[in-house]
């Protein structure tokens, strides 16, 4: 297995925060080995775009757990899980499709406010 990014959340502030070590390791094209709870922005979207694995954030074992379910990955796998991490940041998060995002988003809210 090639390396993963261990990208954690204390138990608590999904919601309100995300790591910023998602974003740097999806430009890089790493699989991620997300320690955060099932509906974290991080576990979301590495479910949602399948290119990592989840463990429990606040599980005293977990540091080694997503060694040793890392160290488990086929390597034909984990270079599918760098494709499939590099696309997820080029199709939501890469400047110009996330402004666009942004900018679609924001009209909307404006349209609707005005026609309510």
């Amino acid at each position: 297995m090639q390396d993963a990014q261990l990208v954690a959340l204390k138990r608590g502030l999904e919601g309100s925060v995300v790591s910023s070590k998602l974003y740097g390791t999806l430009v890089a094209g790493r699989p991620v080995a997300a320690a955060a709870a099932k509906n974290s922005e991080i576990a979301l979207v590495v479910a949602e775009h399948d290119f990592g694995i989840r463990i429990q954030a606040d599980n005293p074992a977990a540091p080694a757990a997503p060694t040793d379910a890392v160290l488990r990955i086929p390597k034909a796998d984990s270079e599918a899980l760098d494709r499939r991490g590099r696309h997820a940041f080029e199709r939501r998060h890469y400047r110009p499709e996330a402004t666009s995002t942004y900018e679609n988003g924001l009209a909307a809210a404006v349209q609707e406010s005005r026609a309510g």
